[in-house]
């Protein structure tokens, strides 16, 4: 969280899931507004959540080379 600037008390743990659609229809739930696909260069980074832009672009490069180490938030 000291990465995306925000100062909490807790400790907090993003995981990063790689997946496939198997079938189904993305539905709306109490805890989103819209749900669709994105290719990458659509993606509206200016309104996404303080700390999910590095999230997202990590799992894009993720994406494009699944060699890539895993990321640790570790201090400097």
């Amino acid at each position: 969280s000291r990465f995306s600037g925000t100062r909490t008390s807790r400790h907090l743990y993003h995981l990063l899931f790689a997946a496939r659609v198997s079938g189904g229809e993305a539905t709306l739930s109490h805890e989103t507004l819209d749900v669709r696909w994105f290719a990458p260069t659509e993606i509206p980074w200016n309104a996404l959540s303080p700390g999910h832009e590095k999230r997202i672009r990590f799992a894009l490069a993720w994406w494009a080379k699944p060699q890539t180490s895993a990321y640790f938030d570790r201090e400097p």
